[in-house]
């Protein structure tokens, strides 16, 4: 199975430098330790820097060319996290994505920037599609704060899960009752307070697996990774939330970008979670 992601890789902007950013780029280098072949097709401009980081993996990069890289800037107050998009690079045509997908790839849409329109769908017919909403929900205001939009879901019905977490929704769950009656699979994640799963009108909850956060760094795109192979290759939602959240906790114990949990310590985890939520 190949793992094709769409979406802008992008810089972050911390303190006076970049970090690489965007969901493709953290999603494709998890899928790898999956054993899955990744590619993404994305749009940045010259003046990306991270080239390195995807041949280093030996993921297919294809971008459709850009004056800028899309840029996103974080800043903590008392209140709260404040977003902002500082630079957008050009949205993702959804005419020529047919040149890059492949009869067994897994599709997974990851916008961070309102970068893809629905229209991109019907290229992907008999291909498992997911989609990380968060980028379709953001519109920026003129100083580049980043404010919440809602989108027209059932445009989206023919995707097979979507991912979001609380915060991508504005904290109004009854948003979520909208989408599942357009989308029939939804992945809500609360950080460290767990996930809900949406499947097919039930809701199932189930907590994070208990450890201290270091860097949260590529640990939402850690879950969604870990979440969507693992409930591809057994179509249980319970295994496959409790993987996620393992595989995330590992994630977040370590400083830095390049962070991907081993199979055996996943493994190793799991097992300790049941024990921990007494799950048989």
């Amino acid at each position: 199975m190949n793992l094709l992601c769409v979406g802008h890789c992008c810089h972050d902007l911390v303190a006076d430098h970049y970090t690489l950013g965007g969901t493709a780029s953290y999603a494709a280098a998890v899928a790898t330790h999956y054993k899955l072949t990744s590619h993404i097709v994305t749009s940045v401009g010259d003046d990306f820097l991270f080239d390195s980081f995807f041949r280093k993996r030996n993921i297919s990069f294809h971008t459709f060319p850009s004056a800028h890289t899309t840029v996103y800037e974080n800043i903590y107050t008392p209140e709260g996290r404040r977003q902002y998009l500082r630079a957008c690079a050009d949205p993702i045509p959804s005419h020529k994505i047919s040149t890059y997908v492949k009869e067994n790839d897994l599709i997974l849409l990851c916008p961070i920037a309102d970068e893809i329109s629905s229209d991109i769908l019907p290229f992907f017919d008999n291909h498992f599609i997911a989609l990380t909403a968060q980028g379709l929900l953001r519109k920026p205001a003129d100083n580049g704060l980043i404010q919440f939009k809602n989108i027209r879901w059932q445009a989206w019905s023919a995707v097979d899960i979507v991912f979001l977490s609380i915060e991508d929704i504005n904290y109004d769950e009854a948003i979520v009752e909208e989408i599942i009656t357009h989308l029939s699979h939804v992945v809500l994640t609360y950080g460290a307070e767990g996930a809900k799963i949406y499947l097919k009108g039930e809701s199932f909850y189930f907590p994070s697996y208990p450890t201290q956060e270091i860097d949260a760094t590529g640990a939402g795109d850690t879950f969604t990774i870990a979440y969507l192979i693992h409930y591809l290759r057994t179509k249980n939602i319970q295994a496959s939330c409790i993987h996620a959240h393992c595989a995330a906790s590992l994630v977040i114990e370590e400083k830095g970008t390049d962070k991907l949990p081993e199979p055996t310590a996943i493994s190793t985890r799991v097992e300790h979670y049941k024990e921990v939520f007494q799950i048989s």
